[in-house]
């Protein structure tokens, strides 16, 4: 394990400490347990392997630690390319080194608490960010995940902002509404395209989707979890991330009215305030 730890100095003269974490050891032996033992549970082995042996520093502790449940129990099938990502170091120092700059750059625009990335090569194409809680998150990374070095810095960037707003925020004690979550991913979009200024690709919906708006607003006090991602990330009915579109819509309309709000404040404002 080759952790890389740096430290950047704030302009109020704070120090704050990261660690970038490249799982590709890991990886490398958990390809090579399935090999020798073909007939093990390769999710045993995936847990044994990849996730045990950094457990302190990538996941122990995170709020968000169900987020896990799923690639926990979902072990890597396509072996041959997984290899082949793993393999090619050139392109896993270049996303350390992408990595790396992407949270300088985020700690300049909102200082925030020390903060563990770790860079899992994976061969999914769905999902390629975690955050674990405050201070954690996980990166996927295969070649095919991310259309540009731009884009991966502005990912780890919207995955900050969550980090931040987790440590100073979140409250296991309240419910998680629609409207929260609509905020949640609409101030960090908001940022990552402070920070990365076209890095996000979100959809712009206009007037014709009126009904799905309407349907999204009568709903924003559920805490069904079901709703929520279908709002979220859009359904048959329900268009591709409208929620995340129109969380970050109310952001954008806030701040263009009020421009004289910072960052660290608007990201402590409370949904309400946005509606």
């Amino acid at each position: 394990m080759h952790p890389d730890n740096f430290s950047i100095q704030h302009r109020a003269g704070t120090t704050q400490a990261f660690t970038v974490l490249l799982l590709d050891q890991q990886i490398t032996e958990y390809l090579e347990a399935v090999k020798n033992d073909p007939n093990k549970p390769k999710k045993e082995i995936f847990e044994e392997k990849v996730f045990q042996p950094v457990w302190e520093e990538c996941f122990q502790g995170g709020e968000y630690l169900h987020l896990l449940a799923e690639v926990r129990k979902t072990p890597p099938e396509e072996l041959v390319y997984l290899e082949k990502i793993t393999n090619d170091q050139q392109s896993l120092i270049k996303v350390k080194a992408t990595v790396q700059e992407a949270l300088i750059q985020s700690a300049h625009y909102l200082p925030g608490q020390e903060t563990t990335v770790c860079i899992m090569p994976a061969t999914s194409r769905n999902s390629s960010a975690l955050t674990i809680g405050s201070g954690k998150i996980l990166l996927f990374y295969n070649p095919y995940l991310f259309r540009s070095d731009h884009e991966l810095a502005g990912t780890v960037a919207h995955e900050y902002h969550h980090s931040v707003w987790t440590a100073k925020h979140f409250d296991p004690y309240q419910p998680f509404t629609l409207l929260d979550a609509l905020l949640f991913e609409g101030k960090a979009m908001h940022f990552q395209e402070l920070v990365y200024p076209g890095s996000s690709y979100i959809p712009n919906y206009d007037n014709r989707y009126e009904e799905a708006r309407e349907e999204l607003m009568k709903r924003l006090g559920s805490v069904d979890r079901n709703l929520r991602n279908e709002m979220m990330f859009g359904s048959d009915r329900i268009p591709y991330a409208f929620g995340y579109a129109e969380g970050y819509r109310l952001v954008k309309q806030y701040l263009q009215e009020n421009p004289q709000v910072k960052i660290e404040q608007w990201t402590s404002m409370e949904p309400e305030e946005f509606l």
